[in-house]
Protein backbone atom coordinates (compact mmCIF):
# COMPACT_ATOMS: atom_id res chain seq x y z
CA UNK A 1 0.00 0.00 0.00
CA UNK A 2 2.80 2.04 0.68
CA UNK A 3 4.10 1.82 -2.38
CA UNK A 4 1.17 2.30 -4.31
CA UNK A 5 1.36 5.54 -2.95
CA UNK A 6 4.87 6.38 -3.99
CA UNK A 7 4.07 5.23 -7.34
CA UNK A 8 1.29 7.39 -7.65
CA UNK A 9 2.71 10.69 -5.95
CA UNK A 10 6.08 10.21 -8.00
CA UNK A 11 5.00 8.92 -11.77
CA UNK A 12 8.94 8.52 -13.05
CA UNK A 13 9.59 6.31 -10.12
CA UNK A 14 10.13 2.64 -11.40
CA UNK A 15 11.15 -0.80 -9.09
CA UNK A 16 13.38 -3.00 -10.53
CA UNK A 17 14.44 -6.49 -9.20
CA UNK A 18 18.33 -5.99 -10.08
CA UNK A 19 20.73 -8.77 -9.47
CA UNK A 20 22.39 -7.60 -5.78
CA UNK A 21 26.20 -8.33 -7.31
CA UNK A 22 24.95 -5.77 -10.33
CA UNK A 23 23.27 -3.49 -8.08
CA UNK A 24 26.37 -3.24 -6.05
CA UNK A 25 28.78 -2.60 -8.31
CA UNK A 26 26.23 -0.02 -10.12
CA UNK A 27 25.68 1.57 -6.85
CA UNK A 28 29.37 2.14 -6.60
CA UNK A 29 29.57 3.01 -9.93
CA UNK A 30 27.05 6.15 -9.68
CA UNK A 31 28.60 8.42 -7.34
CA UNK A 32 28.77 11.67 -9.64
CA UNK A 33 27.74 10.41 -12.19
CA UNK A 34 24.76 10.45 -14.67
CA UNK A 35 22.51 7.54 -16.05
CA UNK A 36 24.69 7.32 -19.55
CA UNK A 37 28.14 7.23 -18.09
CA UNK A 38 26.90 4.82 -15.12
CA UNK A 39 25.94 2.03 -18.42
CA UNK A 40 29.05 2.96 -19.96
CA UNK A 41 31.30 1.89 -17.01
CA UNK A 42 28.96 -1.49 -16.11
CA UNK A 43 29.53 -2.20 -19.93
CA UNK A 44 33.50 -1.48 -19.58
CA UNK A 45 33.49 -3.48 -16.70
CA UNK A 46 32.31 -6.27 -18.55
CA UNK A 47 35.51 -6.28 -20.08
CA UNK A 48 37.82 -7.47 -17.32
CA UNK A 49 35.32 -10.81 -17.90
CA UNK A 50 35.62 -13.72 -20.08
CA UNK A 51 31.97 -14.56 -19.70
CA UNK A 52 28.90 -13.71 -21.30
CA UNK A 53 25.31 -15.25 -21.10
CA UNK A 54 22.58 -15.09 -24.41
CA UNK A 55 18.90 -13.63 -23.69
CA UNK A 56 16.46 -14.66 -26.75
CA UNK A 57 19.64 -15.27 -29.05
CA UNK A 58 21.31 -12.23 -28.13
CA UNK A 59 24.51 -12.27 -26.51
CA UNK A 60 25.48 -10.04 -23.66
CA UNK A 61 28.85 -9.82 -21.51
CA UNK A 62 28.65 -10.85 -18.07
CA UNK A 63 30.00 -9.09 -15.12
CA UNK A 64 33.48 -10.16 -13.85
CA UNK A 65 33.39 -12.52 -10.78
CA UNK A 66 34.28 -10.90 -7.73
CA UNK A 67 37.38 -12.97 -7.51
CA UNK A 68 38.31 -11.14 -10.48
CA UNK A 69 37.91 -7.99 -8.73
CA UNK A 70 40.38 -8.52 -6.35
CA UNK A 71 43.38 -9.61 -8.30
CA UNK A 72 46.17 -7.30 -8.67
CA UNK A 73 46.22 -4.46 -10.31
CA UNK A 74 42.34 -4.12 -10.17
CA UNK A 75 42.25 -1.20 -9.40
CA UNK A 76 44.87 0.57 -11.94
CA UNK A 77 42.43 -1.56 -14.83
CA UNK A 78 39.70 0.22 -13.19
CA UNK A 79 40.64 3.12 -13.34
CA UNK A 80 41.99 2.90 -16.66
CA UNK A 81 38.56 1.93 -18.13
CA UNK A 82 37.39 5.48 -17.04
CA UNK A 83 36.10 4.61 -12.89
CA UNK A 84 38.53 6.99 -11.32
CA UNK A 85 38.34 7.09 -7.30
CA UNK A 86 35.49 4.80 -7.69
CA UNK A 87 38.22 2.11 -8.52
CA UNK A 88 39.34 1.78 -4.87
CA UNK A 89 36.14 1.13 -3.96
CA UNK A 90 34.87 -1.15 -5.68
CA UNK A 91 38.35 -3.42 -4.70
CA UNK A 92 37.13 -2.59 -1.52
CA UNK A 93 33.82 -3.47 -1.57
CA UNK A 94 34.31 -7.18 -3.84
CA UNK A 95 37.25 -8.24 -0.66
CA UNK A 96 34.71 -7.06 1.82
CA UNK A 97 31.56 -9.22 0.21
CA UNK A 98 34.01 -12.33 -0.58
CA UNK A 99 34.80 -12.16 2.99
CA UNK A 100 31.30 -12.33 3.85
CA UNK A 101 30.45 -15.34 1.86
CA UNK A 102 30.59 -13.62 -2.30
CA UNK A 103 26.99 -14.17 -3.69
CA UNK A 104 25.20 -16.37 -1.24
CA UNK A 105 25.78 -12.97 0.91
CA UNK A 106 24.74 -10.67 -1.87
CA UNK A 107 21.37 -12.67 -2.34
CA UNK A 108 21.15 -13.01 1.29
CA UNK A 109 20.26 -9.22 1.42
CA UNK A 110 16.91 -9.64 -0.58
CA UNK A 111 15.21 -11.19 2.69
CA UNK A 112 16.32 -8.45 4.83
Amino acid sequence: QHLSSLLTSHQGLRLIRQDPYECLLAFITSSCNNIPRISSLMLKLSQLSKHSFTISGTEFPALPEITALQKPHTEQKLRALGFGYRAKYIVSAMRDVSERGELEWLESLKKM
